[in-house]
């Protein structure tokens, strides 16, 4: 999603074309990594899941000290263009989302190792896929080099705001604190590997929250175990999942280089013989088919080459130039 032109269609009051930019990127399939640590908190997790919620956090228990930080609010700019000091106490307000909790979802793949590390206590934890069914409530996190610089996209409708503000009819003006709104789903570029999609929620209390699944535009359509989850939990995830009706639980597995192999034909509902492996890493893509009877096809477009297969173990069945050999 692009901010500047999702911003500015907020500023216009577009409020349909804004909302178009913004669910157009929202993928229909997202993932939730969730954390087990043999402590009580993970009873809690289990009775969550089971009841087909999701947890909110409140943002001071995130990892990343800028949250709701994204945006910054440059009073002496403002106090320049002649804004008073309540007028700009009150956009600084605006800021404040600290009565809100946030529960962190993720576009990527569930074979996506690093997510796992960082978010499952090293795969000892589970995760949870949810088909997309009202895009609503959903954010994309838009990763920032450096923080949004408000102040001249507020002074684009000084006029409007202000009004409404000093009027005394300032609830007129919480149609501006949408624009702020946005401060919740941003980060810096370190994070864009996460893929990272947001729903906020008001809190009614200090810490956080469990929200009904259904409640938030989303239906629960399977649970992942981790490779180190432990076989008593894993006995805890399915119970639950055939409770929610989603069948046994999928428990990763690695098999020599190629562990996401038996994932694949999982979900495909393939045979081995019929399915082709395209790739141009010897190491990751070619290796998955390594030894089964699954092909494997190696394009030379990318990393490898004919001299990297003469020198690896892993062999690829078939060497073509790029894709349009496979697709002629």
């Amino acid at each position: 999603m692009k901010i500047d032109e999702y911003l500015q269609l907020l500023f216009e009051g577009k409020m349909g074309a804004a909302k178009a930019v913004r669910f157009s990127t929202i993928p229909d399939k997202l993932i939730k990594f969730i954390w087990l640590d043999d402590s009580d908190s993970d009873d809690k997790k289990f009775l969550s899941l089971k009841r087909n919620e999701i947890w909110f956090a409140q943002k001071d228990l995130l990892n990343d000290p800028y949250e709701y930080k994204g945006m910054l609010l440059d009073r002496n700019r403002m106090h320049n263009a002649g804004y008073s000091n309540d007028i700009i106490d009150y956009y600084q307000q605006l800021f404040d989302f600290s009565d809100y909790g946030i529960t962190c979802l993720s576009a990527n793949s569930i074979d996506y190792l690093p997510m796992w590390a960082y978010y499952t206590n090293n795969h000892k934890g589970f995760c949870v896929e949810y088909n997309v069914i009202k895009k609503d409530c959903i954010h994309e996190v838009l990763y920032e080099p450096e923080r949004i610089k408000v102040a001249s996209l507020i002074f684009q409708s000084r006029e409007a705001i202000k009004k409404a503000i000093t009027s005394g009819h300032r609830e007129q003006a919480e149609f501006y604190s949408t624009i702020f709104l946005q401060n919740l789903f941003i980060k810096a570029k370190s994070w864009e590997h996460e893929k990272e999609y947001r729903i906020v929620y008001p809190l009614d209390n200090s810490i956080g929250m469990n929200v009904s699944v259904s409640d938030l535009g989303l239906r629960t359509s399977r649970i992942i175990a981790g490779i180190n989850c432990s076989e008593n939990n894993i006995i805890k995830l399915n119970d639950i999942s055939n409770e929610l009706g989603l069948g046994n639980v999928y428990k990763s597995r690695i098999h020599s280089e190629k562990y996401t192999l038996d994932y694949i034909i999982k979900e495909t509902g393939c045979k081995p013989e019929e399915i082709a492996i395209v790739g141009d890493r010897l190491y990751t893509d070619i290796a998955v088919a390594d030894g089964s009877e699954v092909t494997s096809i190696l394009v030379l477009s990318g990393e490898s080459s004919r001299e990297d297969v003469e020198k690896s173990d892993i062999k690829p069945d078939y060497i073509v130039k790029d894709l349009s050999e496979i697709i002629r």
